[in-house]
């Protein structure tokens, strides 16, 4: 979903007035140790993703959210039990 429809989402952001320096990351396989995240702005990620080759499977995150989060460094949750 997130990258095969993004070009068409920015569009739809931008005309309802979402600010172009939106932040955006994608993100591909987040549960594994070979998770990889793009990150820009609605403005730039559309050309990001054609300039790196960026693919599926992936999610987006739009917003100031993605400020917030740091994209390398986060602990897996630890799941204890029987």
């Amino acid at each position: 979903m997130g990258v095969h429809n993004l070009p068409r989402i920015v569009t739809e952001f931008c005309e309802a007035g979402l600010n172009p320096q939106t932040p955006v990351v994608l993100i591909r396989w987040g549960t594994r140790p070979d998770s990889e995240q793009l990150v820009g702005t609605l403005e730039t990620i559309v050309a990001q993703i054609e300039e790196t080759q960026f693919s599926a499977p992936a999610i987006a995150v739009i917003g100031n959210v993605v400020k917030l989060q740091q994209l390398e460094g986060f602990s897996p949750l630890k799941v204890e039990g029987g």
